[in-house]
């Protein structure tokens, strides 16, 4: 639920990839001029979380690719993080936001006064 796997950032994890791999599904993020998606996404409870540089985070259904719910919050290069009910995301123009992992809605917003890159942690 963290970028690099754990807080430690160890990057591993416990699942296997199949020997043979195929695409079950795509989504698009935005306008293609104007998305694009460069962090990793979070994936929790069959949810997949991505942040895009189109300005929204998306929570998608991991079994169908379709989207559940978008939330406009600035463009974002950093990975979401998951933590319980909430998702933490950070955009370039320096906000760091807090959401309701079920519908997107904003719990809190800190203003950082700096580009947030990179995804959050949690000791």
């Amino acid at each position: 639920p963290v970028a690099r796997g754990d807080a430690l950032m160890t990057g591993t994890g416990k699942a296997q990839l199949p020997d043979q791999l195929e695409v079950r599904w795509e989504f698009q993020a935005g306008n293609p001029k104007n998305g694009g998606v460069e962090g990793a996404p979070a994936i929790v409870g069959g949810v997949v979380y991505v942040a895009s540089l189109d300005k929204h985070l998306y929570a998608v259904d991991l079994a169908t690719g379709k989207e559940k719910w978008k939330a406009k919050l600035g463009a974002m290069k950093a990975s979401p993080c998951v933590r319980g009910d909430r998702v933490y995301v950070g955009t370039l123009d320096g906000m760091f936001y807090c959401l309701k992992a079920a519908d997107g809605k904003k719990v809190w917003e800190f203003e950082t006064g700096g580009e947030i890159a990179a995804g959050c942690n949690f000791h």
